[in-house]
């Protein structure tokens, strides 16, 4: 029989046949098999089933044609691989212009808004500076003022003069308590957590696998090539 009445683990003839996990087993084979429920000697039940080996052409030409299918399917064409892979590429280049074209767009609208805020910043900023301005101006006007009705004044005058200066005090308190608050401005760019996310990722944000269609089957360690 060419070697397959022998086992390939053990070199041994076969002698047995284990119903619990249908495989041949040598002498050797058997031991590890001895707690099996059904441990046959293949010289008593071949006896008994000499006819059913009447049918075992009709078996083993159905194994060929199987065996001849997976074979077929086994041999997909390359090109269809490799026409997979230059997609993986196209679906890389796309995205990477999706994403181009959506950072330009968000850098156009966040320029837009920037602007805005700058605008808006500058203009708050103007409305200070012209406030204190006028204050220091009218300051400079109570100055020699001061002087004047400090010794000359009525004391109907000395209390208008001095309400006047509370309230240019308040006012530039206010203004010095704005400077103080906000030392500095400038537009700033933030991230939403997402986006940081997939920064933090690197190379790993996008990964390539491997996606088969039909049936599939475990291989029996026997056949498979080392």
């Amino acid at each position: 029989m060419n070697g397959m009445d022998k086992c390939s683990e053990h070199g041994k003839g076969f002698e047995f046949y284990c119903e619990d996990h249908f495989k041949l087993c040598c002498t050797t084979c058997r031991i590890a098999h001895e707690k099996c429920d059904k441990l046959d000697d293949i010289a008593s039940i071949s006896r008994q089933k000499r006819a059913q080996l009447h049918g075992l052409k009709q078996s083993l030409l159905k194994l060929k044609s199987d065996a001849d299918a997976i074979v077929a399917e086994c041999k997909h064409p390359e090109e269809e691989l490799n026409a997979s892979v230059e997609d993986v590429s196209k679906d890389v280049n796309e995205m990477t212009d999706r994403m181009i074209k959506l950072f330009d767009d968000a850098k156009q609208e966040l320029l837009t808004e920037a602007k805005v805020l700058k605008s808006e910043e500058v203009k708050r900023l103007s409305i200070l500076q012209s406030v204190s301005t006028k204050i220091m101006e009218e300051i400079n006007q109570l100055f020699p003022m001061w002087s004047s009705i400090a010794d000359l004044g009525t004391p109907q005058q000395m209390f208008i003069l001095s309400k006047q200066v509370e309230e240019k005090n308040k006012n530039i308190e206010s203004i010095k308590e704005q400077r103080i608050t906000q030392v500095s401005s400038k537009v700033a760019l933030s991230y939403t957590r997402k986006l940081s996310s997939i920064l933090e990722m690197g190379k790993q944000f996008m990964k390539v696998n491997l996606e088969r269609k039909g049936i599939y089957f475990k291989i029996n360690t026997l056949y498979t090539l080392l």
